[in-house]
């Protein structure tokens, strides 16, 4: 170790030949004060190469096995710098690498809200790409292992969101379960309770998933969109009759209500009830891209047929009274995402 110590001062020996002697000397001799030695080595030539895989690899090992006190002040900070710099996606690394790269040395992670963001951008980042049990598996460990108590609920809610994207509504569920806290605010505590209902729902415990809406206000949409992807004529009917719009301008939102409130009563051959929407939303509707829909859906009596129910359900708006949540309900379980 003094011979290459010695040859890179004196400018003998490159430091891809250093390093590799550096690496089979680690590999035979493992502690103390010579490994110490080395990886110090190790970490300053490839930092001189901006080599930034292999000074987190010789920096995480001297952070990890030795004192990180006798290496510097500026020894951690600088090693957490170069994570930073590693997961910057200014640097072009694969979204999967980048991934891997921050698991492996997440231990290195700033502490407080810098390190927060780090881990955010990157579960973003491999959310925007539909990696979603990559995105969860990282906010899980920080859920778990670094978030504060006032940060634990909306990440818990946001990690169930990604468990359920990602195909695995049982392990939102168990998520959900390990992370409660009485002390949550009603508002977060809500929020948890959405995400619960979504994926009791995806495992086919609709029961369940009403239940624990129950208490949960402004819940109507949540339930009816359940109902809706569950084609529940009868009990959409019933959960959408007191919260149908005021007649007038009409939102798509507003649209999509009506009209999924429309079919439900054509499927279930309620005649008078359609009429009254007719009577109801007739002028509403004029002009409305969705006009021809609800002329179809509440025309003539006995007009509506099969191929006609079809067409309507084509023609409905996008927009979902739920929400972003509607995205959540169309992910069966299994269908994994990254």
């Amino acid at each position: 170790l003094s011979q290459i110590e010695a040859e890179v001062t004196n400018g003998s020996v490159t430091a891809e030949a250093a390093l590799k002697r550096l690496s089979a000397l680690r590999y035979a001799w493992r502690g103390d004060a010579i490994e110490e030695r080395a990886l110090r080595l190790s970490y300053r030539l490839n930092a001189g190469r901006d080599d930034i895989r292999g000074s987190l690899a010789a920096g995480a090992a001297l952070f990890r096995f030795f004192d990180a006190g006798r290496q510097g002040t500026n020894f951690l900070p600088g090693l957490q710098a170069k994570l930073a710099q590693a997961l910057d996606p200014a640097r072009k690394l694969p979204l999967e690498q980048a991934a891997g790269l921050y698991w492996d040395y997440r231990d290195l992670s700033p502490s407080g809200a810098e390190g927060d963001l780090l881990v955010s951008r990157l579960a973003e980042r491999l959310q925007a790409a539909g990696v979603y049990s990559r995105a969860a598996d990282l906010l899980e460990y920080q859920l778990f292992n670094r978030a504060g108590d006032l940060a634990r609920g909306p990440l818990s809610a946001r990690v169930a969101s990604l468990h359920i994207l990602a195909g695995r509504p049982d392990k939102a569920i168990d998520l959900l379960k390990r992370s409660a806290d009485p002390n949550y605010p009603d508002a977060m505590i809500h929020a948890r309770k959405r995400m619960e209902a979504v994926a009791l729902t995806q495992i086919g415990r609709v029961s369940e998933a009403f239940a624990v809406l129950q208490d949960v206000p402004d819940a109507v949409a949540l339930r009816a969109e359940i109902l809706w992807k569950r084609r529940d004529w009868l009990g959409l009917v019933a959960e959408t009759a007191a919260a149908l719009p005021r007649a007038g301008a009409l939102s798509e939102v507003d649209q999509a209500v009506v009209l999924r409130h429309a079919i439900s009563l054509a499927m279930l051959g309620r005649e008078d009830g359609l009429a009254g929407l007719r009577s109801r939303y007739q002028v509403s509707f004029r002009g409305l891209k969705t006009a021809a829909v609800f002329d179809m859906l509440t025309g003539a009596p006995g007009s509506v047929d099969p191929e006609t129910l079809a067409r309507a359900m084509a023609a409905m708006p996008g927009a979902s009274p739920a929400g972003d949540i509607a995205a959540l309900l169309d992910r069966a379980p299994g269908k994994i995402g990254g």
